[in-house]
Protein backbone atom coordinates (compact mmCIF):
# COMPACT_ATOMS: atom_id res chain seq x y z
CA UNK A 1 0.00 0.00 0.00
CA UNK A 2 1.25 3.48 -0.77
CA UNK A 3 1.06 5.91 1.20
CA UNK A 4 1.36 9.80 1.35
CA UNK A 5 2.02 12.55 3.28
CA UNK A 6 0.01 15.99 2.57
CA UNK A 7 0.44 19.09 3.66
CA UNK A 8 2.10 20.54 6.92
CA UNK A 9 0.62 18.78 9.27
CA UNK A 10 1.84 15.05 7.71
CA UNK A 11 -1.34 13.48 7.31
CA UNK A 12 -1.35 10.47 5.30
CA UNK A 13 -3.73 9.90 2.69
CA UNK A 14 -4.46 7.04 1.23
CA UNK A 15 -5.36 7.23 -2.81
CA UNK A 16 -8.20 4.89 -4.54
CA UNK A 17 -6.45 1.80 -5.12
CA UNK A 18 -4.98 1.63 -1.36
CA UNK A 19 -8.03 1.74 -0.10
CA UNK A 20 -9.30 -1.11 -2.36
CA UNK A 21 -6.50 -2.89 -1.27
CA UNK A 22 -7.03 -2.49 2.68
CA UNK A 23 -10.77 -3.32 1.67
CA UNK A 24 -9.79 -6.47 0.09
CA UNK A 25 -7.36 -7.36 2.82
CA UNK A 26 -10.06 -6.89 5.46
CA UNK A 27 -12.36 -9.44 3.55
CA UNK A 28 -9.53 -11.85 2.78
CA UNK A 29 -10.53 -15.24 3.93
CA UNK A 30 -8.38 -15.81 8.03
CA UNK A 31 -7.78 -19.68 6.91
CA UNK A 32 -5.14 -20.14 4.47
CA UNK A 33 -6.55 -21.84 1.53
CA UNK A 34 -5.21 -25.43 1.23
CA UNK A 35 -5.40 -27.74 -2.28
CA UNK A 36 -6.41 -31.11 -2.13
CA UNK A 37 -3.12 -32.39 -2.99
CA UNK A 38 -2.10 -30.47 0.91
CA UNK A 39 -4.69 -32.11 2.14
CA UNK A 40 -3.99 -35.82 1.05
CA UNK A 41 -0.08 -34.84 2.26
CA UNK A 42 -1.72 -33.45 5.87
CA UNK A 43 -3.65 -37.05 5.83
CA UNK A 44 -0.98 -39.37 6.07
CA UNK A 45 1.34 -37.40 8.15
CA UNK A 46 -1.29 -38.20 10.46
CA UNK A 47 -2.29 -41.33 9.39
CA UNK A 48 1.94 -42.26 10.27
CA UNK A 49 1.77 -40.12 13.28
CA UNK A 50 -1.19 -41.99 14.75
CA UNK A 51 -0.95 -45.32 13.23
CA UNK A 52 2.68 -45.65 11.79
CA UNK A 53 3.84 -47.01 8.81
CA UNK A 54 1.73 -49.36 6.83
CA UNK A 55 3.70 -53.00 6.59
CA UNK A 56 6.12 -53.16 2.97
CA UNK A 57 6.91 -55.90 0.95
CA UNK A 58 9.85 -57.59 3.25
CA UNK A 59 7.43 -57.79 6.12
CA UNK A 60 5.88 -61.12 7.79
CA UNK A 61 2.69 -59.60 7.42
CA UNK A 62 3.03 -59.23 3.58
CA UNK A 63 4.37 -62.88 3.29
CA UNK A 64 1.66 -64.05 5.38
CA UNK A 65 -0.95 -62.03 3.20
CA UNK A 66 0.70 -63.65 -0.01
CA UNK A 67 0.68 -67.10 1.58
CA UNK A 68 -3.18 -66.86 2.56
CA UNK A 69 -4.22 -65.33 -0.76
CA UNK A 70 -2.60 -68.13 -2.91
CA UNK A 71 -4.59 -70.68 -0.35
CA UNK A 72 -7.72 -68.75 -1.39
CA UNK A 73 -6.66 -69.08 -4.60
CA UNK A 74 -6.31 -65.60 -5.71
CA UNK A 75 -2.46 -65.53 -6.31
CA UNK A 76 -1.49 -68.02 -9.22
CA UNK A 77 1.71 -68.70 -11.87
CA UNK A 78 1.43 -67.85 -15.71
CA UNK A 79 4.27 -67.90 -17.34
CA UNK A 80 6.81 -68.28 -14.71
CA UNK A 81 5.15 -64.62 -13.50
CA UNK A 82 2.94 -64.86 -9.76
CA UNK A 83 -0.21 -63.34 -10.96
CA UNK A 84 -2.83 -61.40 -7.80
CA UNK A 85 -6.89 -61.13 -8.51
CA UNK A 86 -7.40 -57.49 -7.72
CA UNK A 87 -10.75 -56.20 -6.91
CA UNK A 88 -12.04 -55.35 -9.93
CA UNK A 89 -11.64 -58.94 -11.22
CA UNK A 90 -8.27 -58.61 -13.49
CA UNK A 91 -5.12 -60.21 -13.04
CA UNK A 92 -2.04 -58.22 -12.21
CA UNK A 93 1.76 -59.33 -11.46
CA UNK A 94 2.58 -59.73 -7.34
CA UNK A 95 5.25 -57.02 -8.02
CA UNK A 96 2.35 -54.85 -9.27
CA UNK A 97 0.43 -55.14 -6.45
CA UNK A 98 0.28 -53.28 -2.84
CA UNK A 99 -1.16 -54.25 0.14
CA UNK A 100 -4.83 -52.97 1.16
CA UNK A 101 -6.97 -52.68 4.15
CA UNK A 102 -10.01 -54.55 4.09
CA UNK A 103 -11.47 -52.17 6.85
CA UNK A 104 -10.58 -48.28 6.41
CA UNK A 105 -7.95 -47.25 7.93
CA UNK A 106 -8.98 -44.14 8.46
CA UNK A 107 -12.64 -45.01 9.66
CA UNK A 108 -10.76 -47.49 12.14
CA UNK A 109 -9.00 -45.10 13.63
CA UNK A 110 -11.81 -42.56 14.41
CA UNK A 111 -14.12 -45.43 15.54
CA UNK A 112 -11.94 -47.41 17.46
CA UNK A 113 -7.94 -46.63 17.47
CA UNK A 114 -8.16 -43.04 18.32
CA UNK A 115 -9.29 -44.23 22.17
CA UNK A 116 -6.31 -46.33 22.20
CA UNK A 117 -3.93 -43.14 21.24
CA UNK A 118 -0.83 -42.91 19.21
CA UNK A 119 0.48 -45.92 17.71
CA UNK A 120 -0.91 -47.49 20.75
CA UNK A 121 0.24 -51.44 20.90
CA UNK A 122 -3.77 -51.71 19.87
CA UNK A 123 -3.44 -49.62 16.28
CA UNK A 124 0.07 -51.38 15.86
CA UNK A 125 -2.01 -54.53 15.62
CA UNK A 126 -4.37 -53.51 13.25
CA UNK A 127 -1.62 -52.35 11.02
CA UNK A 128 -0.04 -55.64 10.91
CA UNK A 129 -2.71 -57.91 11.27
CA UNK A 130 -2.33 -59.67 8.13
CA UNK A 131 -6.19 -60.68 8.09
CA UNK A 132 -6.86 -57.13 7.63
CA UNK A 133 -5.12 -56.60 4.17
CA UNK A 134 -5.94 -57.84 0.82
CA UNK A 135 -3.02 -57.13 -2.32
CA UNK A 136 -4.56 -54.93 -5.01
CA UNK A 137 -4.70 -52.94 -7.78
CA UNK A 138 -2.36 -49.89 -6.41
CA UNK A 139 -4.77 -47.63 -8.62
CA UNK A 140 -7.93 -48.94 -7.06
CA UNK A 141 -6.48 -48.86 -3.50
CA UNK A 142 -5.70 -45.05 -3.71
CA UNK A 143 -8.75 -44.42 -5.13
CA UNK A 144 -10.58 -45.79 -2.80
CA UNK A 145 -8.56 -43.63 -0.15
CA UNK A 146 -9.37 -40.27 -2.03
CA UNK A 147 -12.95 -41.11 -1.50
CA UNK A 148 -12.89 -40.45 1.69
CA UNK A 149 -10.78 -36.67 1.61
CA UNK A 150 -13.77 -34.84 3.19
CA UNK A 151 -13.55 -37.52 6.43
CA UNK A 152 -9.92 -36.72 8.44
CA UNK A 153 -8.51 -37.91 10.88
CA UNK A 154 -9.97 -37.38 14.79
CA UNK A 155 -7.54 -36.51 17.15
CA UNK A 156 -6.40 -38.95 19.70
CA UNK A 157 -8.64 -39.38 22.55
CA UNK A 158 -6.81 -42.21 24.70
CA UNK A 159 -8.88 -43.82 27.45
CA UNK A 160 -7.69 -46.56 30.15
CA UNK A 161 -10.20 -48.88 28.49
CA UNK A 162 -10.14 -48.28 24.98
CA UNK A 163 -12.76 -47.32 22.64
CA UNK A 164 -16.35 -46.92 24.46
CA UNK A 165 -18.61 -49.94 24.83
CA UNK A 166 -22.32 -50.32 24.34
CA UNK A 167 -24.64 -50.34 27.46
CA UNK A 168 -24.96 -53.94 28.62
CA UNK A 169 -28.78 -53.83 27.70
CA UNK A 170 -27.92 -52.99 24.23
CA UNK A 171 -25.63 -56.09 23.59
Amino acid sequence: MAARRSGRSGAIRFGKDDEAEARALKNAPSEPVVSEAQKARQRSSKRRQYMGQNPNKSSTTYREVVARMEQEGKIKLEGGVKKVLASDGTWISLEEAELSHTQDAMNWWNQTGKYWGEKHVKVREFMTDSKNYVLDKPSLNRSAGAKLKGIGYDPPDPRAIGPPQPPSDLR
